[in-house]
């Protein structure tokens, strides 16, 4: 009635998911997010991921999160090689002939300097030093890291978020 798969060996994706309607799985799931505040008490922002908490209440109903195939309320949970076969640092691949969709790890959901650091750690950190040397790699780093931390305090119509 419902099914998703592993993002890695025990942590599950919000990638691919699907239900019937009226799941009792995704209804759990939405109640969980019914009043929750992602601005904690001291300003800052919570950022416990999806796969954080589908992986944690998947586990209080007795999902044992091991990369191999399991249910809990109906859910399906498949292997990493059937939804997600890329790795989320992009160091490695398990494609298969189950395989049936790809998680590309985009992090649309991150500022512009959250994905900047995870994308300059996976692909360009080792080019960039290997092309201009570490001092002046490191340089680039940090401008381009603050030109979008600029950018991520700008919102809707220009104006200047705290």
């Amino acid at each position: 009635r419902g099914f998703s798969g592993y993002e890695t060996a025990d942590r599950v994706p919000t990638g691919v998911m699907g239900t019937e309607a009226g799941h009792p799985f995704i209804a759990l799931l939405l109640r969980h997010y019914h009043g929750a505040a992602f601005l904690r008490p001291d300003g800052s922002y919570d950022r416990t991921t999806n796969v954080q908490i589908i992986t944690a209440l998947s586990e209080e109903r007795g999902f044992v999160p091991d990369g191999t195939k399991r249910a809990v309320m109906d859910f399906t949970f498949y292997p990493q090689t059937v939804f997600c076969p890329l790795s989320h640092d992009g160091r490695g691949s398990c494609f298969s002939p189950d395989t049936c969709a790809i998680h590309h790890f985009a992090a649309s959901w991150c500022e512009r300097t959250t994905r900047f650091a995870a994308r300059w750690q996976r692909r360009g950190k080792a080019r960039a030093e290997r092309v201009l040397g570490r001092r002046l790699a490191d340089l680039l780093y940090r401008v381009v890291y603050h030109l979008l931390a600029g950018l991520d305090r700008v919102g809707e119509k220009g104006r200047v978020r705290p």
